[in-house]
């Protein structure tokens, strides 16, 4: 919609504007219509739809500092892409060159190292499936926490869901508890992209393995590192041939056999599968440092976008300075450890 304000229509900022319909999302989605994947918003419903309009002064103030956290989210998630892209480089050049400079065979992969094996990657592991724990006992708080597939990076590693964040209240069958560093992959397709990704279960709480995730048992470190491992599931290539045999028309979902057939190259010697691990490990907990500086804002952006729309708090409150200064300390903070990240 373009939207056009009237002659008399009170005083408003078009900044401000821009947010108050943002907030308004949350009013109007139970009018929606469609699929939950392309949700329509009547023209209608969204002019019946009143938005605060304080003084001109406030409302300025308030776009202010909602800029503020919008230009920092933005600032970590074109981090996150830069880094994103950056492993993608360095992950192409080091599963087809290694890091011994030796020659390179021609395989139904493409070009390996020549003393890589390039076969089926299930012959060293074995996955389970989850359980499909009562959607009854889900809440918005708790203890356990039910890991899905939004937990995933499209790109691999963990998400923090933040205030989606899933909790189970229920009895939790034997066995489906995960631990921590445990390796899991995305069975089901719950957003583009997320279909083979992989993640370690982190140590910040207790996870559930549900039924959506596979968990690699029985693995054989003599030959395969769990490290490298999870690089193996990211890789573009392994994407793609899983993305080749999964089923569903709207939601694609794989199985433990089709994971287990994909074809890779590993390196036979062990010291060579801890070096390519280590220089993707770095650059994969720069991500994560930068995107879980994102998932604080953004819970920190909706928050204030619905206590200021509502006038919880006024945004006279708020030291507008200070604000900006703390979260200029924050990146700088953040700027240091992804520094530290890269030693």
């Amino acid at each position: 919609f373009k939207v056009i304000l009237k002659d008399s229509s009170p005083a408003i900022s078009k900044s401000f504007l821009y947010f108050a319909l943002r907030h308004l999302t949350v009013l109007i989605e139970s009018k929606a219509y469609g699929l939950a994947a392309l949700v329509h918003v009547r023209k209608g419903d969204l002019e019946e739809t009143p938005i605060p309009t304080p003084s001109l002064a406030e409302q300025q103030k308030i776009a202010y500092v909602l800029s503020v956290v919008q230009r920092a989210m933005e600032q970590q998630e074109r981090l996150i892409q830069t880094t994103t892209e950056l492993k993608k480089a360095l992950m192409q050049k080091l599963f087809t060159e290694g890091t011994r400079g030796e020659p390179q065979k021609q395989t139904e992969i493409g070009p390996v190292p020549k003393s890589w094996d390039v076969k089926p990657v299930g012959g060293h592991f074995q996955i389970k499936h989850g359980y499909a724990f009562d959607g009854k006992f889900f809440k918005p708080e708790g203890e356990l926490i039910l890991m899905t597939p939004g937990h995933f990076h499209e790109s691999g590693g963990f998400r923090d869901q933040g205030i989606k964040t899933k909790y189970y209240t229920g009895e939790v069958p034997d066995g489906y508890t995960l631990d921590e560093g445990d390796l899991v992959v995305a069975m089901t397709e719950q957003k583009s992209g997320l279909l083979a990704s992989s993640t370690f279960v982190p140590s910040d709480a207790t996870y559930l393995h549900n039924q959506r995730l596979g968990l690699i048992t029985d693995l054989d470190e003599t030959r395969l590192l769990k490290g490298f491992l999870f690089h193996l599931f990211n890789l573009p290539h392994f994407r793609r041939e899983v993305a080749k045999t999964a089923t569903g028309s709207k939601v694609k979902h794989t199985s433990p056999s089709k994971l287990r057939n994909v074809v890779v190259a590993i390196p036979t010697e062990l010291d060579e599968q801890r070096e390519i691990t280590r220089a993707l490990n770095t650059i994969e907990k720069r991500k994560t440092i930068a995107s879980s500086k994102l998932n604080s804002l953004s819970d920190l952006f909706k928050t204030l976008l619905h206590k200021l729309m509502t006038a919880e708090i006024r945004v006279h409150d708020i030291d507008l300075p200070g604000f900006a200064e703390s979260l200029k300390q924050s990146a700088e903070s953040l700027n240091r450890g992804q520094a530290n990240a890269g030693e």
